[in-house]
């Protein structure tokens, strides 16, 4: 409430570490996309209600990336590029 105070919500998230990933709020959950490892480039994409439990998305039809441009634009989630790429995806909300 202050802007200074932190609390830590989880210890050790479900991903492998990242740099370059995006994390985006969309639908009434938290969401982060790709990244890079430091040896190979992510597709995965996690989500959650709560900021402690998350769950994977299955279904991640583009190749690994990092450095991808992420929006919400009239009710979907968009990821677009990244390093490397030029391809657009969207995503609905989940119902």
């Amino acid at each position: 409430p202050n802007g200074v105070d932190w609390t830590r919500h989880l210890e050790s998230a479900p991903w492998d570490p990242r740099q370059y990933h995006e994390v985006v709020a969309f639908d009434d959950r938290l969401w982060v996309i790709g990244g890079w490892t430091g040896t190979r480039h992510r597709n995965d994409v996690w989500f959650t209600t709560d900021g402690v439990t998350w769950e994977s998305l299955e279904r991640r039809p583009w190749n690994g990336r990092h450095a991808i441009g992420s929006f919400v634009h009239q009710g979907s989630l968009w990821i677009a590029a990244g390093y490397q790429h030029r391809d657009v995806w969207r995503l609905d909300p989940i119902d």
